[in-house]
């Protein structure tokens, strides 16, 4: 599996290889999206290879350019728990911050079942599980059973005792015996290194 990351404005944002391009999890700031989209460019990627945009969460530096992307022809995926805090995403954002709300009407909706399927179908063998903790409505997505992207879930360590419900979900991968952790702050870590 190929993977990417793009760090821009201290968020770290990721290119899988799928069939025909690139799936890109969680996305920029409205007003950064030019600068990310020069950063894949000095890889040789255009704007249009990034089939698909997958959200861990619906935060401005995580979600802020998601209907942006989609004039380049990404389709967004999302997971059936993140659609109550899509409309959400306005609360953060100023008329100056150049804000797009999300159009739900086009979008591929998941839920932790068929997304396998869906996966597989793209080229990726991968599925979503559901990580709350961060926020409600934040997903991890799993690649080839053993790498995780996991959003704004932290460290377990650092996190551990502090919300229940982050720790449970750090159990979840504890039990898929996941080994690398890709987040979207900060390096990515062997988890199987890093257990408490």
């Amino acid at each position: 599996m190929n993977i990417l990351q793009i760090s821009c404005d201290s968020t770290n944002y990721y290119l899988i290889e799928c069939r025909d391009g690139y799936l890109m999890v969680d996305i920029c700031f409205p007003n950064s999206l030019p600068k990310l989209l020069k950063s894949i460019e000095r890889y040789g990627i255009e704007p249009k290879q990034i089939k698909y945009l997958l959200m861990t969460h619906f935060h401005p530096d995580h979600a802020g350019a998601a209907q942006d992307i989609k004039q380049y022809g990404t389709k967004l995926i999302v997971h059936s728990l993140q659609i109550p805090y899509i409309d959400q995403m306005k609360k953060y954002f100023k008329p100056q911050d150049s804000y797009h709300p999300i159009q739900k009407e086009d979008m591929i909706v998941l839920d932790s079942e068929n997304s396998i399927e869906f996966f597989e179908e793209i080229g990726i063998s991968g599925f979503l599980i559901e990580t709350p903790g961060h926020s409600d409505g934040s997903v991890t997505f799993i690649v080839e059973k053993k790498s995780a992207f996991t959003g704004d879930l932290g460290h377990p360590l650092l996190y551990k005792g502090v919300n229940e419900k982050i720790d449970q979900s750090w159990e979840k991968m504890y039990k898929l015996n996941i080994k690398m952790i890709y987040p979207g702050h900060g390096v990515s870590f062997d988890l199987t290194k890093n257990s408490g």
